[in-house]
């Protein structure tokens, strides 16, 4: 009898696992809402965990957008940052200009068109690539998207930014304007976009086009062969997932009442929501949530442990400085790590299996019917 490898055997191991790890997900996502909840009654110097709790959030936006493409259809999309900068840019021009000066919530849904808009036009030319072409093609999308905002004075006043109008509420008679300290209103609205976000996706994941998306990931040409059209629904996929981009980027630039193309860098806009959807689970709401909550503060504790050690007596002795960007490589080593031992993620998307049928489900006959007449015909 040959033996089994001692990959085959972790493998079954972390497949046993798997209702553990759903539960260890569910329990993430628990405590950080609790947490965020709790951080809305704080007081005004607890001001940077409100701003952490809206940090997350917009990676749990970002996270959640990227993988209606990349979990459901399986297309690695390296541009989803451009689509974040659309959603931040129309938001802030809308709030802006003149002679539009809209609310924000109005320039909200236009975030979301504008930047689905954005989707359909680079789907139109690109999803009938695949693999490392398509992924190239999103590469230079997103970052075309940021050098245009860096250079269009006129539109986006270029690397000198734009002042977007904070949110305000006016109903019934009652204002309340949308303040960046503390950061309470942006706490609430942030939970309030997180579960929308979620119900959406998760009736896209229920719906005729996720059945769909899945087939065509599983199997293209066998779905195709069944008659779904791989350019209608990937290109459908591609537009929602960028509207859910821009989204997050929309209501992270009315968090900071400023923006400017280096907030959409590659590596923070792009890279960093795809670590989240691989390490998380692709295809997984629960997963990707997850792996968003686990390295969005993550990041931040890094940033913070560098500037901590840059200012310390030993370092600046030595004339030693660690880059900010230091913490990147942290993320890398845990991608690589995570790729090769939980290739399906941390916390994968769970399938069921199909349960065996009984011998009455099988067939009408009873056993003893069919041996008889098996008897009959070998007489």
């Amino acid at each position: 009898m040959p033996e089994k490898s001692s990959s085959s055997i972790l493998k079954r191991a972390l497949e046993r696992t798997g209702g553990a790890r759903s539960f260890i997900a569910r329990t993430i996502i628990g405590v950080a809402v609790m947490w965020a909840i709790v951080t809305i009654f704080l007081p005004n110097r607890f001001a940077a965990q409100q701003n952490l709790v809206v940090l997350t959030t917009y990676f749990v936006l970002m996270s959640l957008g990227l993988n209606v493409m990349q979990g459901y259809t399986g297309l690695l999309n390296l541009g989803f940052g451009g689509f974040v900068c659309i959603g931040g840019y129309t938001y802030a021009i809308l709030s802006t200009h003149p002679d539009i000066q809209m609310s924000f919530w109005f320039t909200l849904p236009m975030a979301f068109a504008v930047a689905a808009l954005g989707g359909i036009l680079i789907g139109i030319p690109t999803l009938r690539l695949s693999g490392d072409y398509f992924a190239i093609v999103t590469f230079g999308f997103s970052e075309l998207v940021r050098l245009l905002a860096n250079n269009w004075l006129s539109l986006t006043n270029a690397a000198y930014g734009l002042y977007p109008r904070a949110p305000e509420i006016n109903i019934f008679g009652l204002h309340y304007k949308f303040a960046i300290f503390p950061l309470r209103p942006f706490v609430i609205l942030g939970i309030c976009l997180v579960i929308l976000t979620v119900l959406f996706v998760y009736i896209l994941s229920k719906s005729k086009w996720g059945r769909a998306w899945y087939a065509l990931r599983d199997d293209p040409l066998a779905a195709q062969a069944c008659g779904i059209s791989q350019t209608r629904y990937r290109m459908l996929a591609f537009a929602l997932s960028a509207g859910i981009g821009g989204v997050a980027g929309a209501f992270f630039i009315s968090s900071q009442t400023y923006i400017q193309p280096e907030y959409f860098t590659l590596i923070d806009t792009s890279i960093m929501p795809l670590c989240m959807v691989v390490i998380g689970g692709e295809g997984s709401i629960v997963g990707v949530m997850a792996g968003a909550i686990l390295l969005a503060p993550l990041g931040e504790l890094l940033r913070s442990l560098i500037h901590w050690f840059n200012r310390q007596a030993v370092a600046i002795k030595y004339g030693i400085s660690v880059p900010d960007f230091a913490r990147f490589i942290f993320f890398g080593a845990v991608l690589v790590i995570c790729m090769k031992f939980f290739p399906k993620g941390l916390f994968p998307m769970r399938v069921k299996k199909p349960r065996k049928l009984s011998w009455e489900e099988k067939t009408d006959e009873k056993p003893e019917e069919l041996f008889a007449a098996a008897g009959e015909g070998e007489a």
